[in-house]
């Protein structure tokens, strides 16, 4: 795989050590000063005493606190496997030493670090020009910075104290490494590298870092308290904006892959848009909508139709041609739509990665509260058979609802077969290339309108028919859709 080369710094190759080396210039002062105050208490526990007796003059104790020393070092080491993350040459020099002491056996002490620095410095500085404090300095220096009246004598909740900070440092840590990867991006695409390029040279780097935090250790007692606190403190997902279909998926949850199947002209983009408006009256973070197949002004036209009640045919009408009291709403509509947390994207043949890129991207100066992908199968993947392919993009949007720790909704389109039987409700196998997209979803809905098929039919009734629920039973949802301005309403019960 080609190799990133930085024209910014003499054409050094963008690798995943070279990222790891970098200084942290470019973090916020104040960030810096918090980060190195965390980096500096890991240190002080491990290089000072694990008790402290005071006595009165006449040789009693005054009192005695006793740091649960081999423990918490135990625990920093199992948390720190690369002494990278303390980013400071001269930090990460004295935790390596804490570790080579640590595998020969002998006591991690002031001491010991300072006389193995002492040794050592020289090649460090010389041999691998490492930017290091000079041996003569680094006394003073730990002594200043490494205060032992920072060392935590806690008793009990020492380790969650201790653990609290690692945990810090490592959000800091991963946040600054992506930024900076961020910041080779956009010097790659000023140079005429393309988005598809971009995920090819710095994904593999992206994925190391994010991974680098270590998954915490939850015991099955916690998980079932987790659990029983989730139950008594219920709380529903995000609303779809119809109750009907609310009461059989509980809402959109986090992390939750939702599929919207159905055959051309059954209102897959109508829904789908009821999801979004129905999301942004709900709460205040952004909507993502990837559009694939439609350009954003005629998703616009739809979403002011959906929004103000305006036929969908009259956007589409020459402007003088239409009424003063129409234009006036299509004015309030666009002033509403416009103060939105929504951001369309309508990109053809758009990757997995160059999605997940983007939403990452977002999610650095703003929160997400549901990605809408219209529709899965015009994304692509790097496969030779389509069924490879479409498994790669399903895996791919259930992987980035728990990356983003939102809910995703793809639409999706199901095989002309449905229309050759009498009962034309569509089933969950006639998913066009379904096995995959049947496995990675939580829920599956198909979409059905008798009215396609039949014209004494009702024009407004439509079906969302879940096949599949991991969070429930699978039932059927009647809704109103009306047409004319692409809105779906609720219409009676099951």
């Amino acid at each position: 795989m080609t190799v990133f080369q930085n024209p910014e710094d003499e054409y050094k190759e963008v690798t995943f050590d070279y990222i790891m080396s970098q200084s942290w210039e470019s973090m916020n002062a104040d960030r810096q000063i918090l980060l190195m105050s965390r980096i500096r208490f890991i240190l002080t526990q491990l290089l000072w005493p694990s008790s402290i007796t005071s006595t009165y003059t006449d040789g009693s104790t005054a009192f005695s606190l006793e740091q649960r020393s081999e423990a918490v070092k135990i625990m920093i080491f199992k948390m720190i496997p690369d002494p990278r993350l303390f980013i400071d040459d001269t930090c990460i020099r004295l935790f390596e030493i804490c570790v080579e002491l640590r595998q020969e056996q002998r006591p991690i002490n002031f001491e010991n670090v300072i006389d193995v620095y002492h040794r050592t410095a020289e090649d460090q500085i010389k041999v691998l020009k490492k930017r290091i404090m000079p041996a003569y300095h680094i006394a003073s220096w730990t002594a200043e910075n490494l205060d032992p009246c920072h060392v935590y004598y806690g008793g009990p909740a020492m380790i969650q104290v201790v653990e609290d900070h690692i945990n810090r440092i490592y959000d800091s840590f991963i946040s600054l490494r992506l930024s900076q990867i961020y910041r080779y991006k956009e010097i790659a695409l000023a140079h005429g590298y393309s988005l598809k390029e971009l995920d090819d040279l710095f994904l593999e780097s992206e994925n190391k870092i994010k991974d680098m935090k270590p998954k915490p250790n939850i015991g099955l007692s916690h998980q079932l308290n987790e659990l029983w606190d989730s139950m008594v403190n219920f709380k529903q997902g995000l609303t779809s904006g119809l109750a009907n279909l609310d009461q059989v998926t509980k809402g959109w949850k986090d992390g939750c892959l939702y599929v919207v199947a159905g055959r051309p002209a059954m209102g897959k983009t109508a829904v789908a848009l009821t999801f979004a408006l129905s999301a942004m009256r709900a709460q205040p973070k952004k909507v993502m909508f990837f559009s694939l197949e439609m350009p954003s002004t005629q998703l616009l036209k739809r979403l002011a139709s959906s929004w103000s009640g305006i036929a969908h045919s009259i956007f589409d009408q020459p402007f003088e041609t239409i009424s003063d009291g129409i234009k006036t709403r299509m004015g309030e509509a666009f002033s509403q739509i416009n103060g939105m947390p929504l951001e369309i994207m309508d990109r053809a043949a758009l990757s997995i990665e160059e999605m997940r890129s983007i939403c990452d991207v977002k999610r650095r100066s703003e929160d997400i509260g549901l990605i809408i992908v219209d529709y899965l199968q015009l994304m692509t993947a790097p496969a030779m058979i389509r069924e490879q392919e479409i498994s790669q993009i399903s895996r791919g949007l259930k992987a980035l609802a728990k990356e983003m720790n939102c809910p995703v909704i793809a639409l999706a389109q199901i095989n002309r077969g449905v229309e050759q039987r009498a009962n034309k409700r569509p089933l969950l196998s006639d998913l066009r290339e379904s096995g995959a997209i049947e496995q990675d979803a939580d829920v599956v809905m198909m979409l059905y309108r008798e009215a396609v098929y039949d014209e004494m039919a009702s024009d407004t009734d439509m079906e969302i028919i879940v096949t599949k629920n991991r969070h429930g039973e699978c039932k059927t949802a009647h809704c109103s859709f009306i047409g004319t301005c692409q809105r779906i309403e609720d219409r009676h019960s099951f």
